[in-house]
């Protein structure tokens, strides 16, 4: 009985001393990270977005560079690497919608510090584009 008591109050103390997220529903998201360049005939823009949540959200965006969509994109795929510390590479998938975007969302969160983010849009009809992006969080 003492055993249950005891670890009844522990779990109780945890989750009064532990951050709630009522805490956080009032306070704004961080402003999303918005980065454009031009690369291999590919105008292409990341947007980072981090949650209070944890949760992130990665959204590439190409067209031609007269503004027009490109139609000939197959896949998108998104690598992280760190510029302060000694970790591998991130890679993400990203998926299509239906306004013509490519998303990758979840919880990996990037430490704080410096990043080097590619973006490469691989296309069936012209060259890969490969843009690169300096990220600070």
């Amino acid at each position: 009985m003492r055993e249950v008591f005891g670890l009844a109050l522990l779990t109780g103390v945890l989750v009064a001393c532990s951050p709630t997220r009522s805490l956080l529903v009032g306070a704004p998201e961080p402003s999303p990270q918005i980065m454009t360049q031009d690369c291999n005939g590919a105008r292409v823009q990341l947007t980072v977005e981090r949650k209070h949540d944890r949760t992130s959200a990665y959204t590439v965006s190409a067209i031609d560079l007269s503004g027009a969509p490109l139609t000939d994109v197959t896949r998108v795929v998104l690598t992280f690497t760190s510029m302060n510390q000694n970790l591998s590479t991130i890679t993400m998938a990203t998926r299509p919608t239906p306004n013509g975007h490519y998303i990758s969302t979840g919880t990996v969160m990037l430490t704080p510090g410096a990043w080097i983010v590619e973006a490469i849009v691989r296309r069936t009809n012209a060259v890969e584009a490969v843009c690169v992006f300096s990220l600070q969080l």
